[in-house]
């Protein structure tokens, strides 16, 4: 019986030393729930604040997102397609790369340098002669060797006169009327002879100068102080007679084969305006219109026949021809970054193949120009761009805007007299955008309209290789004596 007492007290100071060991490592257990519950605590915390964070990027990303597509975009106006090598600052122009000068064969009907082909005869001959050494003052003989002879372009400064005209007053017997003399050379009521007025539009036009450089420019070789008012009223008032040349200019264009058409900013008292241009290779015809849109380009109407070569703006219709230079350079310069290496070899392939498909284009038509050529060209086109998954914006922006003109690119194949850029236009236009660099806008409707007529004038007698300040003093000479041939 004792035996199984002490056993059993045995078993129970057992459990009891179990129990205390259990309760210390429950108590032990607790501790390190507790210091865990604090890691949680401060790790949800911490999640928390991060979570708070990540939104706060999310909302700074998304704002920043949109600054960079608003300075892209903005970027985008200065360094595109249409962006001409001028109006790039020097600074960010890339270096040229020297070449060797390719050896030329000599052309058979070398043209003789403008600097040698002056006229046979001089004007006019001056003797030098010496009656003493310019040295020492001795006297000298002359000698029986050939003179020296040197031909020397002289320029005698123009001369200003004010003259006053007077005109006695008659009446007319027969008809009852008071009557009097024309005062020749001149528009009625105007303070300058026909020659400042041509004078001051070649500079303000042909040169590009600004009204306050024209003023310098009479003050300081002619000594006549006029005033910018004053070349204004002259540029208005050459406005009143240059309307049936620039209506007959554009009488001229609407029976043209091929109209090469291109558009660009103009101000008018802070106001937006379009300057339009239509032109081939012999004439030009500027107008500057308040909105840029379907109906503007509509108001000129052209032969049902012709061809209008222009970029890539959708306003014009009829039988087109969209510029190949305007295409290839939007191709060259994507709007849109590459994700990956694999994306941008693509697209560099396909630019490649499409210039190479334009070049090929171009030699085969030296062969002749027919519509199955263009149809067969036209086709190698679609296949280009056919049953291809673009990876990317850039390769998807670019098969767009060429499927869209899908029937347009290969028009020159066609017809022979029809060119594959729009490049004409554009020389037309840079001379305009040159003269809203300097001279800023316009101030009125009436002072617009005459720059442009003037500006049509100017560009004619440039394409037909003219002389603006003669076929200008033809046009308006002809309307002051009522007589003449437009």
């Amino acid at each position: 019986m004792s035996s199984e007492l002490e056993k059993l007290v045995l078993a129970v100071d057992s459990l009891k030393r179990q129990v205390g060991h259990l309760a210390e490592q429950n108590q032990q257990l607790q501790r390190q729930l507790a210091e865990r519950d604090k890691v949680i605590s401060a790790q949800n915390r911490r999640i928390t604040e991060l979570e708070a964070l990540v939104e706060q990027l999310k909302t700074e990303n998304k704002s920043w997102a949109r600054e960079f597509d608003k300075l892209r975009k903005h970027l985008r106006k200065y360094e595109n397609e249409n962006m001409p090598s001028g109006s790039i600052p020097p600074y960010l122009k890339p270096e040229v790369e020297e070449k060797l000068p390719k050896e030329r064969a000599e052309p058979e009907g070398k043209t003789a340098n403008i600097r040698n082909s002056r006229k046979g005869k001089p004007d006019r001959k001056e003797l030098h002669g010496l009656a003493a050494c310019p040295h020492c003052g001795g006297k000298v003989r002359k000698m029986k060797a050939k003179p020296d002879r040197r031909r020397i372009i002289h320029i005698t400064m123009p001369t200003v006169e004010d003259v006053e005209h007077i005109t006695p007053r008659y009446f007319c017997g027969h008809c009852k009327k008071e009557v009097a003399a024309k005062i020749g050379g001149t528009l009625p009521g105007s303070k300058f002879d026909l020659n400042a007025m041509l004078l001051i539009s070649y500079l303000a036009v042909a040169m590009n100068m600004s009204e306050n450089k024209v003023v310098e420019f009479f003050s300081d070789i002619f000594g006549l102080e006029i005033s910018g008012a004053s070349v204004s009223n002259v540029m208005l008032r050459l406005r009143e007679h240059l309307g049936p040349y620039y209506w007959q200019l554009e009488k001229r264009l609407k029976r043209a084969r091929v109209v090469y058409r291109d558009e660009t900013s103009w101000r008018k008292n802070g106001k937006t305006y379009w300057t339009w241009v239509a032109t081939n290779a012999r004439l030009a015809y500027f107008a500057i219109e308040r909105r840029r849109n379907a109906e503007t380009a509509g108001k000129l109407k052209l032969r049902k026949d012709a061809v209008q070569v222009c970029d890539g703006y959708t306003v014009y219709s009829g039988i087109m021809q969209r510029c190949w230079a305007h295409s290839l350079r939007r191709a060259k310069h994507p709007e849109n970054f590459f994700e990956n290496e694999e994306e941008s070899g693509e697209y560099s392939a396909i630019v490649g193949e499409l210039g190479s498909l334009y070049h090929d284009a171009k030699e085969t038509r030296k062969k002749g120009c027919s519509k199955e050529l263009r149809e067969r060209y036209s086709r190698k086109l679609l296949k280009l761009f056919a049953n291809r998954e673009p990876p990317g914006k850039n390769l998807a922006a670019l098969t767009n805007y060429v499927m869209s003109y899908s029937n347009d690119w290969f028009t020159f194949l066609e017809y022979p007299y029809v060119e594959p850029t729009n490049n004409r236009a554009e020389r037309a236009l840079r001379h305009i955008v040159l003269k809203r660099r300097i001279s800023q806008q316009s101030r009125s409707q009436l002072h617009m309209e005459s720059y442009a007529m003037q500006a049509s004038a100017y560009m004619t007698a440039r394409l037909n290789g003219e002389s603006y300040w003669e076929t200008l003093g033809h046009v308006v000479g002809s309307q002051i004596s009522g007589a003449g041939k437009i």
